[in-house]
């Protein structure tokens, strides 16, 4: 919080950089095999290079200190990451679609770094960064039959580390969420009402049960944690004049 802290840190850091590479394809074509009359595609890679991660360094073993202290930001070296998303969409005539997301992520840290008045070495090279997942899913089923539509959404986040180090790590999860509205029909205006929409949301729809939010701010041995929400019913009524 000083300015020779301020001095030190502009004298001695490097600004993070990132590099990255990315190729894709995209396609929609329209079919006729039985029931499905459309599919829409895309597969994209991409790796990136990132350098001089810059890192809170404290006295500590944990990073993210709750007691004020001499922390300071530093490079730790770099990360590297490789993935891989795929996505497609299903027509299955004009009032029904299915859509699903696959996306893999790898990325690691590079590099080891120091610590403390001791400059003990926290071995991260080869460690996956935590908080990250390497599986991500989601679907989507929706409906859209004249003033009606609805949608059934699933989510799937993999397991995550929670450490630098990865000797922690928190379960994966599948969520449920469901949405439905009705325009109602309204052809001559009533009371100055020209048009009214009536829509549900339910959230986490399976009351999953597991930590939406991962905070890391430790090398080893310790995380927090925010849970998921238990589930929760929205009505909203929608009226335009």
């Amino acid at each position: 919080g000083s300015q020779a802290a301020f001095n030190l840190f502009k004298k001695n850091v490097n600004p993070e950089t990132a590099l990255t590479y990315e190729l894709g394809l995209r396609s929609k074509r329209d079919v006729k095999m039985g029931p499905i009359t459309g599919v829409e595609g895309q597969v994209s890679l991409y790796h990136v290079d990132f350098s001089d991660r810059l890192l809170q360094i404290s006295s500590t073993p944990v990073i993210s200190s709750l007691v004020a202290g001499a922390a300071i930001l530093a490079n730790v070296g770099s990360v590297k990451t490789d993935g891989v998303d795929v996505a497609a969409t299903v027509h299955l005539g004009e009032h029904f679609s299915v859509y699903d997301a696959l996306s893999y992520n790898r990325s690691q840290y590079q590099d080891n770094y120091t610590t403390g008045a001791a400059n003990t070495v926290v071995k991260t090279a080869g460690k996956n960064v935590p908080a990250s997942p390497a599986w991500l899913n989601k679907f989507v089923a929706a409906v859209n039959y004249g003033n009606f539509e609805g949608q059934l959404v699933g989510d799937f986040v993999g397991e995550r580390y929670a450490t630098f180090t990865n000797d922690l790590k928190v379960d994966s999860y599948f969520q449920l969420g469901l949405q439905a509205s009705y325009r109602f029909p309204i052809e001559t205006p009533v009371y100055g009402l020209k048009a009214a929409k009536l829509s549900l949301n339910v959230t986490n729809l399976n009351d999953e049960k597991g930590v939406s939010t991962l905070v890391v701010g430790a090398a080893s041995g310790t995380y927090n944690t925010f849970p998921i929400a238990p589930r929760q019913y929205f009505v909203t009524l929608n009226a335009s004049f």
